[in-house]
């Protein structure tokens, strides 16, 4: 895990705290895209996502993260802007 991010256990999970730049994409209401200076290091914690998610008997997670196409995420936010 790079500095930049914080895990923590909850009873039924794992949250992954991931600070990445992000700007507002015009062709959908209120979604956001990860910026292009920070593509490289989510591609990088997905696939090590992946990895973990294959180790572990989860396959059909780990197929779906190895194709994941960063540049194309859209996402909300519950942060304030």
């Amino acid at each position: 895990m790079k500095p930049d991010s914080e895990s923590k256990r909850t009873s039924s999970a794992v949250v992954l705290d991931k600070r990445v730049s992000s700007k507002i994409f015009f062709h959908s209401s209120g979604k956001r895209r990860i910026h292009y200076g920070s593509t490289q290091g989510v591609a990088l914690t997905l696939d090590g996502l992946e990895t973990f998610a294959s180790k572990h008997q989860f396959g059909a997670l780990g197929q779906k993260l190895r194709h994941c196409n960063v540049s194309n995420l859209e996402f909300d936010t519950r942060e304030k802007m």
